[in-house]
């Protein structure tokens, strides 16, 4: 018979290594700091425990929690990160989601959304439960805010005809319609699914998401151009040549400020590459195509003009000449043949430093593309080989989170999300 005060001891270090799992990133600066000065940083493991200081193998040390991943303090300095959290959404042998939608204010306070319709999560520090900000209707494709109490939404579903089918929504409604749109919008309390008018004449089309201010949020619409929420209602900011070949993906803004830029593309007789630019009366110049874009620009990121990349397509990464007004198209390394099961190899996202030095491009695969003060590489990330990235954003502090999915023909099959520290 276990006597009480011994069970009364286990449950209590029970409970202190789940908390530990949680919270262990607290204890990374400082485990980090030893590391590097006592050179037992490992290649392909971990911090001590977990290090390499007689340059032997890792030993063994904590199993890692089949709920949240990898162990924090997990290194490499091949890929110069080292793991400070993550999160993995387990689904045994039922459909698997992707983190898809990932935005940030700050290092601790970050939004990551699953495309099932169903979580949107907030780390501030320690991840809550899944279902602690938000279970949505829609498929989050996009996340994009200005702080907590102002984060927008988009789903992957558009929208055609009187209310495209779907059932008027019995609400009061601020933008003057009942017709429900893919776009929601949390103020700090809860979600709101905005709503159009049934005559709008423009359907919104996914995913292009961009907002400044709860009164100033864009989408892009069917015909080439965008929406623009005024707070009470959209108002259509059309583009100079309306194509329903062509659609806006992504849109680009200097901080705090409307957007001036968009990428996107579509198919006419192939696949091409465009870019629009936002006139001062709110129109867009655009679709204007790309020469150097044979395929849909899906993601552009930057500081400034003279920093601006985007992508897209097979490896497609393009830097905007702000001298020529022109794109050009970056010369990249080799990159490693596929694995199973990664089947497809696509651009899905960019970040950028706030000095533009740190380029940062996720492909769909278990490594990224990284620019580093001029100069491309390939960066196997330290992360199970069947993780595939497709979200990316970073912070000044150092701190890099890439979301995407554990795609294995296991039964763990899981939506991930890594926070790393870049160490270079």
């Amino acid at each position: 018979m276990v006597k009480p005060d011994v069970l009364k001891h286990g449950l209590w270090l029970g409970a202190v290594a789940l908390v530990v799992a949680f919270i262990g990133c607290r204890d990374f600066d400082a485990a980090l700091e030893k590391c590097q000065t006592d050179h037992t940083c490992s290649l392909d493991g971990g911090l001590p425990d977990g290090g390499l200081p007689d340059g032997g193998s890792p030993d063994a040390g904590p199993p890692a929690d089949p709920f949240e991943g990898e162990p924090p303090g997990t290194c490499s300095l091949d890929a110069g990160l080292c793991l400070r959290s993550s999160k993995e959404l387990l689904y045994n042998n039922g459909p698997t989601f992707t983190f898809r939608g990932l935005w940030g204010s700050r290092p601790d306070d970050v939004f990551l959304a699953t495309d099932d319709g169903k979580n949107v999560m907030r780390f501030d520090g320690g991840f809550p439960n899944i279902d602690s900000v938000a279970y949505l209707n829609i498929y989050v494709q996009r996340l994009h805010g200005t702080d907590a109490t102002n984060v927008w939404a988009i789903s992957n579903q558009s929208y055609y005809g009187p209310c495209g089918g779907m059932p008027l929504m019995p609400v009061p409604n601020p933008s003057g319609g009942t017709c429900p749109t893919p776009v929601a919008r949390y103020d700090g309390q809860g979600w709101l699914q905005l709503t159009q008018a049934d005559d709008a004449g423009v359907s919104i089309t996914p995913p292009a998401l961009y907002t400044t201010g709860p009164n100033s949020t864009w989408v892009a619409t069917s015909n080439s151009g965008a929406l623009r929420w005024d707070g009470q209602t959209w108002v259509e900011e059309p583009a100079s040549t309306s194509s329903y070949y062509s659609t806006i993906k992504a849109f680009w803004g200097p901080p705090a400020s409307a957007p001036t830029f968009a990428v996107g593309g579509g198919y006419n007789y192939g696949e091409y590459g465009d870019y629009w630019r936002r006139g001062s009366d709110g129109g867009w110049d655009g679709p204007n195509q790309i020469n150097v874009a044979s395929n849909i620009l899906v993601a552009i990121a930057g500081p400034n003009e003279q920093n601006l990349y985007a992508v897209g397509g097979q490896n497609l990464v393009l830097q905007w000449d702000s001298r020529n007004n022109a794109w050009r198209a970056e010369t990249l390394p080799t990159l490693p043949p596929l694995n199973p099961p990664q089947s497809n190899r696509q651009a899905q996202d960019v970040w950028v430093s706030a000095d533009g030095t740190d380029v940062w491009v996720t492909l769909d695969t278990n490594y990224v593309l990284r620019k580093h003060n001029g100069s491309w590489s390939v960066v196997t990330l330290p992360v199970p080989p069947d993780f595939q990235a497709v979200q990316v954003t970073g912070f000044e502090n150092g701190d890099l989170w890439f979301t995407g999915v554990r795609n294995s023909s296991g039964i763990e099959n899981g939506t991930t999300a890594y926070r790393f520290r870049r160490l270079k």
